[in-house]
């Protein structure tokens, strides 16, 4: 690896507005309080693999680039035009970067997560806190980003990229603790599992597709549970039947526990023949 240039920024579109995957709206007035009260003075947000924040300083999953600026954008394409974007500018270090970067090139971690607070603690306003690279988008249309210092087919001015437009929101501790938006949380769960299950989205992923095979394999145990169970039942009242006759017969039984007398004869005979 080159010597020469070692650190670059990367600017992505991370989320547009009223787009959701996990029940979580991402509202337009979030995104501009974000792109205003950003300041990585105050506090600076990360870059990480899958919203996984290890403690271990050598491990894949260690925090990455530092997020040094955020914008509003205008969506000019698609079914998404006229919707607000959040674009966010991170520092890439080819060398401390490394990893991160090689992944994106061979085709992993080519989308981006947001993690945010919608009421962050000092300021009660929204404030981004970290962006996270995974490997599927969570919209239909989503375009790659690329963290190479030249992207496949495009010119290496710019370097600006598109990323999931649909974006998980991994809402913080401390959020939505306003009355009205935790009566809101019962539909949110039910909007979530309708979604895990497929009922809400137009498109398949692993993860569908494997949360579907789970709910069937859990189907199918339940069910050998429920036969099982109805055997055991029939098994028990067999059992119970047959206890009860046998308390019949006893009931009709002599008690006393004394034996017949026996019979006693002599030797006089009663008739001849």
């Amino acid at each position: 690896m080159s010597q020469g240039k070692k650190t670059r920024q990367i600017k992505l579109i991370a989320c547009a507005e009223g787009m959701t995957l996990n029940g979580f709206p991402v509202e337009r007035e979030h995104i501009e309080q974000m792109a205003k009260d950003y300041d990585p003075k105050f506090y600076c947000g990360r870059v990480n693999l899958d919203h996984i924040k290890s403690v271990f300083p050598d491990s894949q999953f260690r925090s990455y680039s530092m997020i040094s600026a955020v914008n509003t954008v205008e969506l000019t394409e698609g079914e998404l035009k006229g919707k607000l974007g959040l674009e966010v500018t991170i520092d890439i270090d080819d060398l401390k970067d490394e990893y991160i970067v090689n992944l994106n090139k061979s085709g992993q971690k080519i989308f981006s997560s947001i993690e945010y607070y919608p009421s962050f603690p000092q300021t009660k306003r929204a404030y981004l806190t970290g962006v996270a690279l995974t490997d599927y988008p969570a919209a239909i249309g989503s375009r790659p980003i690329e963290l190479s210092a030249v992207s496949r087919g495009l010119p290496d001015s710019g370097n600006y990229f598109t990323a999931s437009l649909e974006t998980q929101c991994h809402l913080l501790s401390e959020q939505y603790t306003e009355h009205q938006e935790e009566k809101e949380a019962g539909k949110k769960f039910l909007s979530t599992v309708k979604q895990w299950l497929g009922l809400e989205r137009n498109h398949n992923s692993e993860e569908t597709t494997n949360l579907k095979t789970a709910i069937e394999l859990t189907a199918q145990q339940c069910g050998t549970l429920l036969t099982e169970n109805e055997v055991q039942k029939r098994a028990l009242s067999q059992l119970t039947n047959d206890f009860n006759a046998l308390k019949q017969q006893l009931a009709v039984t002599d008690g006393s526990g004394e034996s017949r007398p026996q019979v006693t004869g002599g030797s006089t005979k009663l008739a001849e023949y």
